[in-house]
């Protein structure tokens, strides 16, 4: 538990810690003083939320716990993100904003509580910096003393209960009737026009996605996002007419086909990438079964190109209606966001495939390993390619517009340049994932 949930908190907060030693000079005690205070200070969070959890499970339904504490967390950021969007921070920026700023600022110079142990660790930090004098064995023995007492307990009260809160874990919403459930039946409506085989395995994959709250809650944090991001561009001050503001809503518009592209990018990393993994064990089964591997690749295929197809395609329209494009620019890019989607899908199972992770089902923890950083690089290689082939005709129907002119080969150059660059990912991506199909094993 301690390395999945703060592998992040190391990745960024050990850089941030060592900057301040090259700052201020600071000798080779701070920096292991760094390493190790790190290290004991994430303990605690760790052992404090094995005793919780712990406890949800024994006392609590386990999934109607999971799937509320999900729904919480996933509201809770959302309106988080969303709230310091909607503050405006950008205000700070103006002169007028400063002065309360500075206050604001301020108000971190003044010393937590004590009995927290982030003050603990400042406070073993801040005096081996050479800042001020202070006492840090005292308050190293505080965060060592209480990490190890924490650690203890979540080790005795895990080793008594554990079989109890395993098995209540693994127990599931049980239906007091023999109905059919209503997700079955509307999923059967809906691939009822597809060829069984396929219609099937869609209907799979989408009941598993629905049933799944870890997979579905992340979408109200996606939502938040997506709200944030369409609130920057109907901020953006680009409405006083002049050159400069003509020529920036020219940059925004030629940019935004690749932060969208880009948006949706992060969304089918976590969705998309996990696809092939989320199989688990069961993969032999699929494997075994008389089923065509182009098949099986087609129906995960469509399950994650449908949706963020559309995705993509409202989110570009939408900011470019607040950016005013003309629509021959709007119209290049939803074509265009056609085979580029197509090979963002191609690429996520490529690259899942080729690093699949069998041995977990928790889809966040598949969507933050080595394969799925490569498989974002690749993604945004493409999406800069993609954009920049399209840049000098999508620059030249803007100046036309202005002009009242209209000319149809500088779309048809537009889509054939990026659109056909995305559809030559997409097959050779194909490729690869159906070859990687073959040699995959659980």
């Amino acid at each position: 538990t301690l390395a999945a949930s703060s592998w992040m908190v190391l990745l960024v907060g050990l850089p941030a810690l060592l900057s301040y030693g090259v700052v201020y000079r600071a000798g080779a005690l701070f920096y292991a003083a760094a390493v190790g205070v790190l290290g004991v200070f994430l303990v605690i969070p760790a052992a404090l939320g094995v005793l919780v959890t712990t406890g949800l499970v024994l006392f609590f339904p386990a999934r109607r716990t999971r799937e509320a504490l999900l729904v919480g967390v996933g509201l809770a950021l959302g309106a988080l993100v969303l709230g310091v969007r909607l503050f405006r921070p950008e205000r700070l920026a103006h002169p007028a904003g400063l002065v309360g700023f500075a206050g604001f600022l301020a108000g971190f110079g003044a010393k937590g509580s004590p009995w927290l142990p982030t003050t603990w660790a400042v406070e073993v930090l801040v005096p081996l910096l050479g800042a001020r004098p202070g006492e840090p064995l005292f308050y190293l023995g505080m965060l060592v003393s209480t990490a190890a007492m924490l650690f203890l307990t979540s080790a005795a009260v895990v080793e008594r209960v554990f079989l109890a809160a395993w098995s209540r874990s693994q127990t599931g919403r049980v239906r007091g009737d023999a109905t059919e459930r209503p997700l079955t039946g509307w999923l059967a409506l809906l691939v009822r026009p597809l060829p069984r085989v396929p219609g099937s395995l869609l209907a799979k994959d989408a009941t598993v996605f629905l049933r799944d709250a870890s997979q579905w809650s992340q979408l109200l944090l996606v939502f938040a996002l997506v709200g944030i991001y369409l609130y920057n561009f109907s901020a953006l001050p680009l409405d006083d007419g002049t050159p400069l503001a003509d020529a920036m809503r020219d940059l925004a518009t030629i940019l935004n086909l690749g932060l969208g592209a880009f948006v949706t990018t992060a969304v089918a990393v976590r969705f998309v990438f996990p696809m092939v993994s989320l199989e688990g064990r069961a993969w032999w089964i699929l494997r075994t079964a008389p089923v065509p591997l182009a098949g099986l690749w087609w129906s995960k295929f469509w399950i994650g190109y449908v949706p963020l197809l559309a995705f993509a395609e409202v989110l570009v329209a939408t900011t470019n209606a607040l950016l005013r494009v003309p629509a021959p620019v709007t119209i290049t890019f939803l074509l265009t966001l056609l085979p580029l989607m197509a090979a963002v899908v191609s690429l996520g199972l490529a690259f899942g495939t080729a690093y699949p992770r069998f041995d977990t089902q928790n889809a966040a923890q598949i969507a933050t390993g080595f394969g799925a950083i490569l498989y974002m690089l690749a993604c945004l290689g493409l999406i800069a390619l993609v954009v920049g082939l399209e840049a000098w005709p999508v620059t030249r129907l803007l100046r036309q517009a202005r002009t009242g002119t209209f000319l149809v080969g500088d779309v048809v150059k537009a889509v054939s340049a990026g659109g056909g660059t995305a559809a030559v990912a997409f097959a050779v991506a194909r490729r690869r994932a159906l070859r990687a199909l073959v040699r995959l094993e659980v």
